[in-house]
C-alpha cells in the first residue's frame, strides 16, 4: 500500500531548498491550490512605488504534479527577479491579461500621478498629451498593438501635432502594458512652433473689439492678454496688488512656466484699460486648460473676429517692432529664445516691416 501524499510536507521541503539557495521565493498552499510568495514590484494598477511582499496564484492544485510544477515556477520567478526581467504580464492569471483599453488607461493614469504631484499644470499636461489620444481608443476592446496602430493612423494626420502627441501617448501605454510595438516611424516631422502664418489683428482692431465686450471681468482678461502677451490661464495667476502700481508690471505667480514679470506693451494700455483695477471672472476650474476653454467659449459667443490667442502673438510682434531685445521678450513670454524665433518670425509681415521702419524715422 503506497503512502498518502502529504502536500504540506512536500512544500516544506521545497521551501527549505529555496531558502538554502537564497531564492527569495516560497511556495504556499492556500486551500487546495498553490501560490508563490516573494518581494515583487508593484502591479501596474497599484498605488505603491516600491517592491513589497506579494503573492502570485498559480491556479494549480496541491497534488504531486502540482507541487513539482510549483517548485519549477518558484525557480523561474527567482530567476526573473535576479535577472531584473520580472514582468507582471508573464505572471498574472490569464483572465486578467485580457484587460480592456479602459482598464489599462485607468491604471496608467494612476501610475502617472503617483510619479508627479497632481497640480493644475500636470492636469493640463495629462489632458492635452495623454487623455485626448486615449479617448480615441475603443474603451471596451482588448488593448493590443494592432488597436494602437489602427487608432493612431485613422484618427490623426501625418506630420501634425495630434499625430506626435498620439505616438507619445500610445508608446507610453504600450510600454506600461508590455505590448511589443514600434510606433516611432509614425511620429513624423512636426515641430512645435510650426504653425500656419496668418494676418494678426491690428492694434486698432484689438481696441475696437475691447469696447464690444459687455462684462468688465472679461474685458480685463482680454486686456491683460493684449497688454502683456499672457496665456489665457495666466490672467488668473497674477499679483493684482502689484499691478496697481505704475508702470503696471504684471507679476505672473503660477501657470505653465511659473513666476515671471512682464511689462505692458504699449505702456499706455495699462491706463487705457484701467488695469490698476482688475476684476476677473469667478470660474470654478480643475486645471489650467479649463481657463482656456471657458475663455475661448465666452469670446466666441461675443463674435470675436480673430483667435483669442492672437493677442499673445500680437504682443510678441509688437515687442519686436518697438525694438525690445528678443532675449528679454522671450523671458517675459515664458518660453525659450529658440521657440520665440521659430514661432513669431512667421507672423511678421509687410505691415510690421512698415511699422518698424517708421520707428526709425
Amino acid at each position: 500500500m503506497s503512502k498518502a501524499f502529504d502536500a504540506k510536507l512536500a512544500i516544506t521541503e521545497i521551501n527549505r531548498g529555496l531558502k538554502r539557495s537564497k531564492a527569495g521565493v516560497t511556495v504556499e498552499l492556500q486551500g487546495a491550490k498553490l501560490r508563490l510568495r516573494g518581494t515583487l514590484p508593484p502591479k501596474p494598477e497599484s498605488s505603491k512605488t516600491k517592491p513589497y511582499s506579494q503573492r502570485i496564484s498559480l491556479g494549480i492544485y496541491g497534488n504531486p504534479a502540482g507541487v513539482k510544477r510549483a517548485k519549477a515556477e518558484a525557480l523561474r520567478l527567482s530567476s526573473d527577479l535576479a535577472m531584473e526581467k520580472f514582468n507582471w504580464v508573464n505572471w498574472i492569471e490569464p483572465e486578467l491579461r485580457t484587460r480592456t483599453c479602459r482598464d489599462w488607461v485607468e491604471a496608467f493614469e494612476a501610475q502617472y500621478f503617483q510619479q508627479r504631484e497632481r497640480t493644475a499644470k500636470t492636469e493640463t499636461t495629462w489632458d492635452k498629451d495623454y487623455a485626448v489620444p486615449f479617448r480615441r481608443l475603443p474603451s471596451n476592446s482588448e488593448l493590443d498593438g494592432e488597436v494602437l496602430q489602427q487608432v493612431l493612423l485613422s484618427s490623426t494626420k501625418p506630420d501634425t501635432r495630434a499625430r506626435q502627441r498620439a505616438v507619445t501617448a500610445y508608446k507610453a501605454l504600450a510600454r506600461f502594458a508590455h505590448i511589443e510595438i514600434d510606433l516611432g516611424p509614425y511620429r513624423g516631422k512636426y515641430r512645435a512652433g510650426e504653425i500656419n502664418p496668418r494676418d494678426l489683428p491690428s492694434d486698432d482692431q484689438i481696441l475696437a473689439f475691447y469696447e464690444q465686450i459687455p462684462l468688465r471681468s472679461w474685458q480685463c482678461v482680454y486686456a491683460l492678454m493684449a497688454t502683456y502677451g499672457l496665456r489665457n490661464h495666466e490672467c488668473f495667476y497674477l499679483d493684482l496688488e502689484a499691478l496697481k502700481k505704475p508702470p503696471g508690471v504684471a507679476i505672473v505667480e503660477g501657470g505653465k512656466t511659473g513666476q515671471r514679470r512682464v511689462w505692458p506693451i504699449p505702456g499706455k494700455w495699462w491706463e487705457r484699460f484701467r488695469l490698476y483695477d482688475v476684476e476677473l471672472p469667478q470660474l470654478t476650474v480643475r486645471r489650467n486648460s479649463d481657463y482656456g476653454l471657458r475663455s475661448a467659449q465666452y469670446f466666441k459667443r461675443q463674435g470675436m473676429p480673430f483667435v483669442l490667442y492672437d493677442l499673445r502673438h500680437c504682443w510678441a510682434v509688437r515687442s519686436a517692432v518697438k525694438g525690445l531685445d528678443p532675449v528679454i521678450a522671450a523671458k517675459m513670454m515664458g518660453h525659450s529664445l529658440t521657440e520665440h524665433y521659430r514661432t513669431y518670425q512667421q507672423f511678421i509681415n509687410e505691415n510690421q516691416f512698415q511699422q518698424a521702419w517708421e520707428q526709425l524715422q
